[in-house]
């Protein structure tokens, strides 16, 4: 409102004031193939706040790593939760463990601040496939 008080969106508001609304993170899902890094693009939104958001790694995944994107490839290891992500982009890189897949292979959680609240808490699902390789084969007459 006018006193610089939040209001939750859908509450009584005085003459002039405004209802602010928390800004959302969004369940994200991210595929890749076994042996390979996975980028993960997180998102949220915060439409009447003019502060730009920040997005946070809120917990890890039970498998695999997680890694700062730094300009196309892995940056610092996100080990330690809350972690601040660092790319403008707000993007993440997943490694699986070498030789593992699944359907879903495994999860984490993160939020998002606009500078005044947090966002709820979403869910990036790790989906990791399998490659069938096939060889060259040179049959002999």
């Amino acid at each position: 409102d006018q006193r610089g008080v939040a209001r939750p969106y859908g509450s009584h508001c005085d003459i002039g004031a405004y209802e602010y609304r928390a800004p959302t993170a969004s369940d994200v899902s991210a595929s890749g193939v076994i042996d390979h890094d996975i980028w993960v693009t997180l998102v949220g939104s915060a439409p009447y706040s003019i502060d730009p958001l920040t997005y946070w790694v809120v917990s890890l995944p039970h498998k695999g790593m997680l890694y700062q994107y730094d300009n196309g490839s892995r940056g610092a290891q996100i080990s330690t939760t809350p972690a601040l992500v660092t790319d403008s982009g707000h993007r993440v890189i997943f490694v699986p463990l070498a030789g593992e897949y699944g359907d879903p292979y495994t999860t984490f959680t993160y939020k998002v601040k606009d500078g005044t609240v947090d966002s709820n808490i979403a869910t990036v699902t790790i989906v990791v496939g399998t490659v069938d390789v096939y060889l060259p084969i040179t049959l002999k007459e």
